[in-house]
């Protein structure tokens, strides 16, 4: 477990447990249609079914928030985070940062790691620029009707 002081509330950050499930896919749809695309609710429970243990839940002051994962392929020596999203109510302060400081912390621990990477919209595309990632690939509607595809990359240090 991992817990931060962000604007003096606690912030936990905790394997995905299947009770958190229902809550999860409450704060998915709270991010459709601006983040993702209906369709994708689909998608966001076969990778809970196929990597929860790369997942986790993220509680503000003991309230379940939001969740972010990933993925290791040990093939090509990448790892690609996903599935981060928030309750918009929380967005905009520091804790989506926080998250994705989180797993890069998770990932340098990987001595075989050489890319990491993230898919992302035109809406995600800068705030993961500010990690240091760059688009390798843009397409159009890719997710759905104006949610574009930006896959990003950077090189682990």
């Amino acid at each position: 477990m991992c817990v931060a002081e962000i604007n003096d509330r606690s912030l936990e950050i905790t394997p995905f447990h299947p009770n958190d499930l229902k809550k999860l896919i409450y704060i998915f749809r709270l991010n459709v249609p601006e983040f993702f695309a209906p369709n994708e609710e689909v998608d966001f429970i076969h990778y809970l079914n196929s990597y929860s243990r790369n997942y986790f839940s993220v509680r503000y002051n003991g309230i379940l928030i939001g969740g972010a994962g990933y993925k290791f392929d040990r093939e090509d020596y990448t790892c690609s985070i996903s599935w981060i999203f928030l309750h918009p109510e929380y967005s905009g302060n520091g804790i989506g940062s926080y998250m994705v400081n989180f797993l890069l912390e998770l990932f340098s621990r990987e001595e075989a790691l050489k890319v990491i990477r993230v898919e992302t919209s035109q809406f995600g595309y800068k705030f993961f620029g500010s990690f240091g990632f760059s688009i390798v690939k843009k397409k159009k509607n890719y997710w759905g009707k104006g949610l574009d595809l930006y896959r990003m990359e950077m090189q682990k240090e």
